[in-house]
């Protein structure tokens, strides 16, 4: 087929076809410009990618780092500020313990106290050794005293 044979009435010809094909090849070889010169054409392959001078890539560098530094910055105050509260939290419970055995030696105090003056009403008996009188049986308080399990 020639060109002549091709029906002209059609938009796209043989001759526009066969440079259109010229023009891909040549980009695909590397070759950005059109092949008939024509600034218009649309250019066929891979956009070259623009080039980023060293103080763009530095400036980049710089920002990545302080975004980062930026990050660990905000971790490291909720830690704290974590660790601040627990500090708070076991303060307060190691307060409310001392507390609670303060009052438990004064509660030990007052038992030890009662069995104390109930100690002229303990008797000895001769068939049992291990209680007494006022209903003491063996209590775990300390040594045996007069046969009685109470402990002074």
């Amino acid at each position: 087929m020639s060109d002549a044979a091709v029906d002209t009435s059609s938009e796209i010809t043989t001759k526009d076809l066969k440079e259109k094909k010229k023009m891909v090849e040549e980009a695909e070889n590397g070759k950005d410009a059109p092949a008939n010169g024509n600034a218009n054409e649309v250019k066929m392959g891979k956009r070259p990618k623009p080039v980023k001078s060293e103080l763009d890539e530095e400036e980049e560098q710089r920002k990545r780092h302080s975004e980062k530094n930026k990050a660990a910055a905000a971790r490291k105050k909720e830690r704290k500020e974590s660790l601040q509260r627990e500090s708070e939290r076991l303060e307060l419970r190691n307060a409310e313990l001392k507390t609670q055995i303060r009052e438990l030696e004064q509660e030990r105090q007052q038992l030890i106290l009662m069995l104390t003056r109930r100690r002229p009403t303990c008797i000895v008996r001769t068939d049992s050794v291990s209680g007494c009188a006022a209903g003491h049986r063996g209590l775990p308080l300390g040594p045996n005293i007069n046969g009685c399990g109470a402990s002074y």
